[in-house]
């Protein structure tokens, strides 16, 4: 890595293989770099992975808050162990993102949150990528649990559509993000659980997959749910069968969602993967 054109003296040095050594302590460290404003040097990327080094979800993530900032990047490239990212101005606008892969857009949008609520003006982001990906949070998470957090509680707002849905390994996903800023983050306190109020089950195939499949699993799933909680927790399903034109491969899931009286969301999703 050239450090001279990145001015070395100010980099903030980090070393991501800290923990499980996988891809997000990269990208937090990105995106808390833009706002900040502080040069960082990223090493031993993926460190604790068999396949470590910059695969194309964290690349594509690195160069969208780079366009984000008009930061200057050294080490962006497929397999890199290593990177400099010195961000400029935070700027708004119109942004567009593709992994070429199944790699998440959850993940992309993870990155890209922290940045969009202090830009000036509203954003909006064109993600490409994998919205059901494997071993990352999938969009339903996004769109079911933190989007309604960001929402109500830290008065972050934000509209988000799913054009189509990709699912792994096939990708081919696309989800169109827009942000409204804010002057600052209101601050929330979710310490009191609460009692169990209502649960939402989401079952869903996609591709060639009967949807019988879909209804065996939420049936399943309400069943052991009213073992647990009784039946003066309101429990509603959808079961679902994705229309072939909105979206790309096969998969099937099953998404649980349960609230609490003091306003907790929690959240459960299982994948099935079709090879």
């Amino acid at each position: 890595i050239n450090y001279s054109k990145l001015e070395a003296s100010n980099l903030v040095d980090i070393d991501v293989s800290y923990l499980e050594g996988g891809g997000q302590i990269l990208r937090m460290s990105t995106a808390f770099s833009v706002l900040t404003g502080k040069a960082i040097s990223v090493k031993h990327i993926r460190a604790g992975r068999k396949d470590g080094g910059l695969k194309a979800q964290h690349l594509t993530g690195i160069q969208l808050l780079g366009e984000l900032s008009d930061a200057k990047l050294d080490g962006d490239h497929l397999k890199s162990s290593q990177l400099t990212f010195a961000p400029g101005q935070l700027k708004h606008g119109q942004f567009n993102a593709d992994t070429h892969t199944a790699g998440s857009i959850c993940l992309l949008i993870q990155s890209a949150l922290p940045c969009l609520a202090f830009a000036r003006e509203p954003c909006e982001l064109t993600l490409k990528g994998g919205t059901n990906a494997e071993n990352a949070p999938q969009v339903d998470y996004f769109l079911l649990l933190l989007k309604p957090l960001l929402d109500e509680k830290f008065g972050y707002n934000m509209e988000c559509e799913v054009i189509k849905r990709g699912y792994f390994p096939k990708g081919g996903g696309h989800v169109h993000l827009r942000t409204q800023p804010v002057d600052r983050l209101r601050a929330i306190d979710l310490t009191e659980f609460g009692q169990l109020k209502s649960i939402y089950i989401r079952a869903f195939v996609a591709g060639y997959l009967p949807v019988k499949i879909a209804q065996t699993m939420a049936d399943t799933a309400r069943v052991e749910l009213l073992k647990i909680c009784g039946r003066d927790v309101d429990i509603t399903m959808d079961v679902v069968a994705e229309p072939n034109t909105n979206h790309i491969g096969t998969g099937t899931g099953l998404i649980v969602v349960a609230k609490t009286s003091t306003g907790l969301s929690l959240i459960h999703i299982s994948q099935g993967i079709v090879r």
